[in-house]
Parts: structure tokens; sequence; C-alpha cells
């Protein structure tokens, strides 16, 4: 299944048993986030900071799974996997595709 919002609200809704307002909310808080940790990603990537990369990577995953994101999730995890092997190539890449998913949805 793909993240879109349609398919996120639905998991919420049927798994967590969220309101449309409390899906909405979260959501939004969680696009937030997204934004927020793909912002430092970047910033990790140009100092090199694998150990945050990684961090992130895990967050990421972590916080897309809990509402249903799951394409996100395994972005993450496949970013946390690429910043513990030191590849700015593959973490780029990563990080790219994230962007692209989240302005998607």
């Amino acid at each position: 299944m793909s993240d879109t919002k349609k398919n996120i609200f639905e998991y919420m809704r049927k798994n967590l048993g969220f309101s449309e307002v409390d899906s909405e909310d979260i959501f939004k808080t969680f696009l937030e986030c997204a934004d927020d940790y793909l912002k430092q990603a970047k910033t990790h990537l140009s100092n090199e900071a694998w150990e945050q990369l990684a961090r992130l990577g895990h967050t990421i995953k972590g916080a897309a799974a809990s509402i249903g994101a799951c394409h996100i999730s395994q972005t993450g995890k496949e970013l946390q996997s690429a910043a513990e092997k030191k590849s700015a190539e593959l973490v780029l890449e990563k990080i790219t595709i994230l962007e692209n998913i989240v302005k998607g949805l």
C-alpha cells in the first residue's frame, strides 16, 4: 500500500481508533516533524555526522510506522542503513526520496 493521505488516515482510524479530527491533527504534526527531520538530515549529511543521521533515520522509521506510512518508514530504515555505511550518495538518495514522498502527501 502506498503512502497517501487517504491510506494513512484509514490506518489511523481502523488500527488506532482515531477520529477524523484526531487523524488530521496527528497527520499535520507528522508532516511538520518530517520537514524538520529532513532539514536536520541535510545538515547532518553536510557535516558527515553519520551517527546522528542513523538515529534520525531510525526516528523517521518509527514515527512513520506509528501512523501507517509504510513507504516512509521503509525509506527511513534505508536512510539509517545508508548512514551506518557512511554512504553520502545513498543518504542523499534516501533524503530525496523522503522529500518527494512527503511533498506528495
